[in-house]
């Protein structure tokens, strides 16, 4: 028998006879194979058994690997044998205290699996065997010599954990509580394989703790050293305005007042879109976001920025399983800006001339019927409106057809924020034609298809530019 101590990646899963490359197994169509066949040995023909061992034998086809196939046979046989090493979540773990109902989520358990077997050590090659056709390869690992290694293992993996969990001791201390964080989740990073372990250890020469749990308290209290509030707390706005990030400003201390930098924020807008979504505390603390447009007409919305540990963490790398559990326990700081969002409220002025003399209010009247009723509030007064819409208008004749005067209307609408003075809509009717027996009624008629036109196109068409 030969000792191997092979690293190798584990795909856990169990492999028990794999020939070829899983399929069945081929038939020798040779007359050295079918010969070969009668002296097949017993572990290939009959599955050996012995509780003492983890056992791993697989095949590979020759056919199909034609310069790996020993490596194939290789791999599947350890893997095989990963497979039986049972993981156990114990009841004093810092995983079994993530439990929920007494589940166990799969993906967590089996990504420990894999972390625990990534390397199998101390393991024999009992026997190999092959024809002109397969190769076979048997190992076996002593259950003894495996928990001999894996308690070497954590051992090892606890020394260098509480290693690091002290430098983040002394960040604390310092105050800098980005880097302690950091530290303490790095501190993790040797110990994940064993999580499920109890990994009671010493700290301090005194202090008897179960390491993993030990860390997810210190990672909890921690979060609570980071602060976020906004520099307001609610903010009036109308249909369609924009929010600046002056007015989403949130500010990031400890709670002693100490402004912290570089502490990477999410923002959520409980009406959709939001640029920028994400962003990083500057010297003063400070990290903004803006609305770049109201869009909904609901009347309370809010604006939520969390502290962002995950990227505080890991940067721009992608959490693993076991990260991603822990970070999904912590309970964050969270701030809220609430928004009341109002309907704009509308002045109309409007000249509305017949053949270039008079004064009306047709479409005017029009104007506010429809915005009022689809939602827009009514100023009182110029002063007191958020948007201001002029309409001009104006009808000529076009001349006398079967006994019959024709006069057509033109006009414009233009509305402009009266705060900014921008315009933020502008239409246009053109020769809408009146017919009747005089300049004046035929002026009037086309004044009743104006209105019309101002109800059923120009008001929605500016609703839904305004709004969406």
């Amino acid at each position: 028998m030969k000792i191997k101590e092979l690293g190798i990646v584990l795909l856990v899963g169990a492999v028990v006879f794999l020939v070829g490359c899983g399929g069945s197994k081929p038939a020798s169509s040779t007359t050295e194979d079918v010969a070969l066949q009668e002296n097949r040995p017993d572990w290939v023909t009959s599955r050996p058994i012995d509780g003492n061992y983890y056992i791993g034998i697989a095949v590979a086809s020759k056919s199909a690997n034609p310069t790996s196939y020993a490596t194939v046979a290789q791999r599947n046989a350890l893997n095989e044998m990963a497979s039986q090493i049972d993981v156990q979540v114990k009841s004093n773990s810092m995983l079994f205290s993530f439990e929920d109902n007494n589940q166990f989520s799969d993906e967590y358990k089996e990504f420990i699996q894999v972390k625990a077997n990534q390397q199998l050590t101390n393991f024999e090659e009992v026997a190999s065997w092959e024809n002109g056709n397969e190769y076979w390869i048997y190992y076996r690992l002593s259950k003894e010599q495996y928990q001999k290694d894996k308690q070497a293992k954590i051992d090892k993996a606890t020394n260098l954990s509480v290693s690091i969990l002290q430098q983040g001791g002394k960040e604390w201390v310092r105050k800098n509580y980005k880097n302690g964080m950091k530290l303490f989740f790095d501190a993790l990073t040797p110990i994940k394989p064993y999580l499920g372990e109890p990994l009671q250890v010493t700290l301090n020469g005194t202090k008897e703790v179960y390491l993993g749990n030990y860390i997810f308290a210190q990672i909890s209290q921690g979060v609570r050293a980071f602060k976020i509030e906004p520099v307001k707390s609610s903010i009036n706005v109308v249909w369609g305005a924009e929010v600046s990030s002056s007015d989403l400003t949130f500010e990031i201390s400890d709670w002693d007042g100490n402004k912290m930098s570089q502490i990477p924020v999410k923002f959520n807008y409980s009406e959709g879109i939001i640029r920028p979504r994400d962003g990083v505390s500057t010297e003063s603390g400070k990290v903004f976001t803006e609305i770049r447009k109201i869009s909904s007409t609901e009347n309370l919305q809010e604006v939520t920025a969390t502290i962002d540990f995950e990227k505080l963490v890991m940067g721009n790398k992608r959490a693993d399983e076991v990260t991603a559990l822990i970070l999904k326990k912590l309970d964050k700081p969270v701030t809220t800006v609430k928004i009341k969002v109002d309907a704009p409220l509308v002045f109309v002025v409007s000249t509305e001339k017949n053949f270039g003399t008079g004064k009306g209010s047709q479409l005017k009247t029009a104007f506010l019927e429809k915005a009022s009723k689809m939602g827009f509030r009514i100023a009182s007064s110029k002063k007191t409106a958020d948007l201001i819409v002029t309409i001009i208008s104006n009808t000529k004749k076009a001349g006398v057809n079967y006994s019959l005067n024709n006069a057509y209307l033109n006009g414009t609408v233009i509305i402009t924020d009266a705060a900014t003075q921008r315009v933020v809509y502008q239409d246009k009717f053109s020769s809408i034609k009146g017919v009747s027996s005089s300049y004046k009624q035929a002026s009037t008629e086309a004044y009743l298809k104006a209105t019309e036109y101002i109800i059923d196109k120009i008001v929605p068409r500016f609703y839904r530019k305004y709004v969406s």
